[in-house]
């Protein structure tokens, strides 16, 4: 098992999980542990309701990639989305460390226009 607790041979070979969860709801859904990493404060919350409406989400956020990476450290996620303008550590700084300390965690990174 590597340090997320799936098992390696699953992630070094880049195989899928065997069956993917249905975000849909119903009986074999499983719930998508999600870690949003966003320094704009007023998105944070709007978007963890949303995304945990849509069922089957469970969402922690975080303002900046130190916490980000003290949240990866204490537990566990499915997958991590990430904004890519962020002082300090940006989004691709970001999904650069994790890759290289062998963390192959999915990783959603997005762009928006700032005023």
């Amino acid at each position: 098992m590597d340090k997320r607790g799936r098992g390696k041979d699953q992630h070094e070979q880049g195989a899928r999980p065997k069956s993917s969860p249905d975000i849909r709801g119903g009986e074999n859904a499983s719930v998508i542990s999600v870690l949003y990493v966003d320094d704009e404060p007023a998105l944070l919350e709007p978007i963890k309701i949303s995304l945990e409406r849509l069922g089957n989400f469970s969402v922690d956020t975080c303002s900046n990639v130190p916490d980000a990476l003290g949240m990866l450290r204490k537990r566990p996620y499915d997958v991590i989305v990430s904004d890519y303008q962020m002082p300090g550590m940006n989004g691709i700084a970001f999904l650069t460390q994790l890759r290289e300390s062998g963390d192959q965690i999915p990783f959603i990174l997005f762009y928006r226009e700032r005023p």
